[in-house]
């Protein structure tokens, strides 16, 4: 009788959309024979009776096949594109609850690098008639429109004409950034990097 194999088993709530270059297989733990993995390793093994064999001990830690690095996860009720997780919501908030519901999910307001990017969520998204808070505002009077991240927003990599009026955050819609005013209450789309396996 051969070796048997056990799958580990995807935790609960943890992927629900992803992606992989070529094939993705789960990572595999090989059982030795009889069924047990022996004492740990900083512990004293039971008494084997006289006449009994040892079990072997295992070959080591958990073995992951080399075909799935590439792999890419986001969790439950998130959508992956790209090397990214995207949520959207179905309510709807002013900018700064939109924010901190963002943080709440261990992400943030989405900040797209450049005019491809925006595009390829818009196409990806299908939501070309609806705005959507994204991380970007003026947060004072005499400065600029600024990245949840505090980076500029390099509107060189846009296509947009924007105000620098306080008060104003960015919302994406169609292929591009609006300002409106962050009182108002839209959707929003959060963002986190999603997990390699």
């Amino acid at each position: 009788m051969g070796t048997p194999r056990w799958e580990l088993p995807a935790r609960a709530g943890t992927a629900s959309s992803g992606r992989c270059g070529g094939s993705c297989a789960r990572p595999e733990v090989t059982q030795p024979p009889g069924g047990s993995f022996g004492p740990p390793p900083d512990k004293e093994g039971p008494e084997i009776p006289s006449g009994a064999a040892a079990l072997p001990q295992p070959p080591g830690p958990a073995r992951v096949p080399a075909e799935s690095e590439g792999c890419r996860l986001c969790a439950v009720g998130w959508r992956l594109l790209g090397a990214k997780c995207y949520w959207i919501s179905d309510g709807m908030n002013p900018w700064n609850r939109s924010r901190e519901d963002c943080r709440d999910r261990g992400s943030e307001l989405l900040m797209p690098r450049d005019q491809d990017e925006l595009e390829f969520l818009n196409e990806s998204l299908q939501n070309p008639t609806r705005h959507f808070w994204i991380g970007l505002s003026v947060p004072v009077a005499g400065t600029g429109w600024m990245w949840e991240n505090g980076s500029d927003l390099g509107q060189e990599r846009f296509q947009l004409e924007l105000g620098k009026e306080p008060g104003s955050c960015g919302t994406l819609r169609g292929n591009g950034i609006s300002p409106q005013s962050c009182a108002s209450t839209l959707q929003w789309i959060c963002q986190k990097e999603s997990i390699e396996i």
